[in-house]
């Protein structure tokens, strides 16, 4: 309802043809109250091109899972050589077989933590991969979750990566250039 949406892609649950969740159903509601186009898609290969230097590239979910959180919409974006990978709510297993099945080049200057920053998510070796000078957290403010877990923070640490957290900083946004990115302040 905050920004102008033409299109919402999202993972095909075939096992899951009604909402699970209050959220979900409002997420549902939105897209079609609005006259969103939703494509409902289920295939790891998806490509979708903006203009000629902006590419977004699904990269999972690769199978049906009975873990929704697993069956998040996992995308690669490049945006003028700048190169970010948003993990959805995908946990550990989920990253592991993308890791361990999957010839993608992981490398990302950005990347957007499963899971709302929550231990699930945290596989040393798919972040490794991605090997991103910056993490965002997506979680809301004193959460009841306790979300981001002490495991993410951690590995961010650790790593030396630039945290940015929604329930610090409020909304994330980035500017992509030819010139590079930056955070809209």
């Amino acid at each position: 309802n905050t920004f102008p949406v033409d299109k919402v892609i999202m993972p095909e649950l075939a096992e899951f043809n009604t909402p699970t969740t209050r959220v979900y159903e409002d997420l549902l509601e939105a897209i079609y109250d609005n006259g969103t186009v939703a494509e409902f898609i289920f295939d790891e290969g998806y490509h979708l091109n903006f203009e000629d230097d902006i590419k977004i590239s699904a990269i999972a979910p690769v199978e049906q899972s009975d873990n929704l959180n697993d069956m998040s919409l996992i995308c690669y974006i490049d945006a003028f050589d700048t190169t970010f990978t948003v993990l959805g709510d995908a946990e550990k297993d989920e990253l592991r077989s993308i890791y361990d099945e999957t010839i993608y080049d992981f490398g990302a200057d950005v990347i957007a933590m499963g899971h709302h920053g929550s231990s699930t998510s945290v596989y040393k070796p798919f972040l490794d991969a991605v090997d991103a000078d910056v993490a965002v957290i997506s979680c809301g403010k004193n959460n009841s979750y306790g979300h981001p877990h002490k495991e993410a923070l951690d590995y961010i640490n650790a790593n030396a990566m630039t945290c940015l957290r929604t329930d610090e900083s409020g909304d994330i946004i980035f500017k992509v250039t030819a010139e590079g990115y930056s955070l809209v302040e």
